[in-house]
């Protein structure tokens, strides 16, 4: 199949809200991935990457489940094909999608364990928009400790459940906010807001390993300075994902000659954007309070999420994951 083929295919097909939702939110959910054996994990990163390539695919059957799981089991019906995951613990403010945050998700945030009155801040919103009926109705306030939005907390049964920030609706839809959107909403908006940064990567056995951390303000300050002015770059990120690299266009070459010559021909962009996505580096931008949002480097193409990096904050980047 060509390369126009593959993307009309891809473009035709259209996932749900919930569908969408549920890949996105759950599957490439790095907080999630790394509880689960290597095997899975790689299976896991193999889908989401399919799902990342193709935009998006119709609602499938997701059988995955564990305690921290945003997902539950409808296990109300005898038959396993009636058993279809339904996401719960997921509302929409906005633009805005936020789930349920765990505890170790609480402890990487380093936030207190118990939510005090006083933690509460002024009343954002009421769910009106919710995946799980159970939110529809119930009251979103700020909390203080977070030092900004992109934790909330949900009044449940006079109690208070903490949420965090997940996804936009653009990423959704196969676009992105500018880079700027994303550190506002953790109450970043200078580099004198960032504590430190660090650049993680998955070791062989599957552990995610810190490679370096900032704490300098004059590497901060670079940083930022060439991070926080990135724009959305998504449709050009996925034509660089669908296009052939220089050694598969010769295989190309090769294969058509092959062809000719009644060989054996060999698939033209096997493996492409696998290749392009490898190496990569989660990067993790902390503010003052402890909360940090986390994006991800990819190097072989020199695109962080999907905004675009030039070549000298490429050659920056470099250096800081490398000390």
């Amino acid at each position: 199949m060509r390369k126009d083929e593959i993307k009309n295919a891809f473009e035709n097909i259209q996932p749900d809200e919930l569908a969408k939702q549920k890949m996105l939110g759950n599957i490439i959910n790095h907080s999630q991935l790394k509880k689960q054996p290597i095997f899975m994990r790689k299976l896991l990163l193999i889908t989401s990457m399919l799902i990342i390539i193709a935009g998006g695919f119709s609602l499938f059957k997701l059988l995955y489940n564990n305690d921290s799981s945003q997902l539950a089991l409808d296990t109300n019906h005898g038959n396993t094909e009636d058993h279809i995951a339904h996401i719960t613990n997921q509302f929409q403010i906005g633009d805005k999608h936020y789930s349920m945050l765990h505890d170790s998700e609480k402890d990487n945030f380093t936030l207190p364990n118990d939510i005090h009155e006083k933690d509460i801040g002024n009343k954002i919103t009421t769910i009106s928009t919710s995946v799980d009926s159970n939110l529809v109705g119930k009251d979103v306030y700020q909390y203080l400790p977070a030092g900004s939005e992109a934790v909330v907390a949900v009044k449940i049964n006079d109690q208070y459940k903490l949420f965090a920030f997940l996804n936009y609706d653009s990423y959704l839809n196969n676009q992105d906010e500018d880079v700027r959107t994303y550190l506002e909403l953790y109450g970043i908006h200078s580099a004198d807001d960032v504590a430190k940064i660090e650049f993680l990567a998955y070791l062989e056995d599957g552990k995610l390993a810190v490679q370096n951390e900032i704490t300098s303000r004059g590497s901060i300050s670079e940083f930022y300075q060439y991070y926080s002015v990135l724009e959305n770059a998504s449709n050009e990120y996925f034509e660089t994902l669908f296009e052939p690299s220089d050694n598969e266009v010769v295989e190309k070459e090769e294969s058509i000659t092959s062809d000719e010559g009644g060989g054996q021909s060999s698939p033209a962009y096997n493996g492409s954007a696998g290749n392009k996505l490898s190496n990569s580096v989660l990067i993790r931008i902390y503010n003052q309070n402890g909360v940090f949002m986390e994006t991800i480097y990819y190097p072989n193409i020199q695109f962080i999420s999907r905004h675009k990096v030039n070549d000298e904050f490429a050659f920056i980047l470099k250096e800081l994951i490398e000390k």
